[in-house]
């Protein structure tokens, strides 16, 4: 705690002093792109770094982040240890840019979020959305992914007329991109990929108390390595652990709460999940299908959930079904119809606005902000 606070105090003391250099002295534009995570990863911080790797001469952008005793990602010397609560005494940022929700900002600057998601995947139950838009209220601009989650943002700020809506702008998704860009040739492997949404989120839908079943039915099976990715936000819950603690000696069976998903992505069949956004990241970066495991289809159709595209599009990209018994059909309907299932997900990619041209959508309006 003690050495942490130290981090930042020393950090703030240099990150001062060289934005006024920068700003006063050599007459540059400062974007601050703040990690709110504690624990960074290499995806995380390489495709922020390559989104901002060819702004104009006359900007420079640095980088914070939590100071955490566990990274031992090899930082650059832009990037400053700052605990959030901290933020508000750094001066003469031009631009503060996150894409985490942050409460604490840096002092007088353009306050932007980068929503990511590339689909209009639900943000959370319904108890809480009203009090992520007050925290999405304080910032000046929200860059969003897609026509998708521009329509949602749009709605949601529509309703709470309370709120300040901040301007909303359709950029694309940069992960996303930078994933294309860096994919080469996918090498298959006989694997299945598990990713559910946080099951404390949408306690209505979730799979969670299938997971365990879903995973013998592939251990008892040897035609598939199973990996289990539960969510961030759930990797150390108790319903996580019992299921590690099951099948953690079986040579079938894998745990992975890595943030740098994009290795086990590219060398798998396919991926299950109930209502995820990992589903469509999914299927856009590999072109392989998703079984979508819906436990609670009534509800989704008497409620909002069924107007939205990621509801709708699910058989687009792949197949939806209610129980365990149900995999084996699908799993024969996948792997029958790659080349179908292929073809509708690049039609869905032709129809993306800014698919490929984030970075430099993203930095045309970050250089109109100043």
């Amino acid at each position: 705690m003690i050495i942490n606070l130290l981090k930042t105090f020393h950090s703030l003391i240099f990150l001062n002093f060289n934005i006024a250099v920068l700003k006063f002295f050599l007459k540059k534009k400062i974007f601050f792109f703040y990690h709110q995570k504690t624990v960074l990863t290499s995806i995380y911080t390489l495709y922020i770094e390559d989104l901002f790797n060819s702004v104009r001469k006359d900007t420079t952008v640095l980088f914070g982040c939590q100071p955490h005793d566990k990274i031992k990602l090899k930082l650059g010397r832009n990037y400053y240890f700052i605990k959030q609560g901290f933020l508000k005494w750094i001066f003469n940022a031009d631009v503060f840019i996150s894409v985490n929700v942050c409460d604490v900002f840096t002092n007088n600057s353009i306050k932007v979020f980068m929503h990511h998601d590339i689909y209009d995947t639900p943000l959370i139950s319904k108890k809480k959305e009203k009090v992520l838009l007050s925290r999405l209220s304080k910032y000046d601009h929200i860059f969003l992914s897609s026509k998708q989650t521009f329509t949602v943002f749009a709605e949601l700020f529509k309703i709470n007329l309370n709120l300040k809506k901040p301007l909303l702008h359709e950029t694309g998704y940069p992960r996303l991109d930078y994933l294309i860009k860096k994919k080469k040739n996918l090498k298959r492997k006989k694997t299945v990929i598990i990713a559910p949404t946080g099951f404390k989120s949408f306690p209505n839908l979730t799979m969670q108390k299938h997971i365990s079943e879903i995973i013998s039915f592939f251990i008892k099976s040897k035609k598939y390595e199973v990996i289990y990715r539960p969510h961030p936000l759930n990797a150390k819950e108790i319903e996580v652990l019992n299921i590690e603690k099951k099948f953690k000696n079986n040579p079938y069976f894998k745990l992975d709460i890595s943030n740098d998903y994009f290795k086990v992505y590219k060398e798998s069949n396919f991926l299950i999940s109930d209502l995820s956004g990992t589903a469509y990241t999914y299927a856009l970066l590999t072109n392989n299908p998703v079984i979508f495991f819906s436990r609670n289809e009534n509800y989704v159709n008497k409620t909002y959930y069924k107007k939205l595209n990621y509801f709708k599009n699910r058989k687009k990209i792949g197949i939806i079904i209610y129980k365990t018994k149900q995999l084996k059909s699908a799993i024969n309907k996948i792997e029958n119809n790659r080349r179908r299932y292929s073809n509708s997900i690049n039609n869905i990619k032709k129809k993306m606005t800014y698919l490929g041209k984030s970075k430099k959508r993203i930095n045309y309006l970050l250089n109109k902000l100043c």
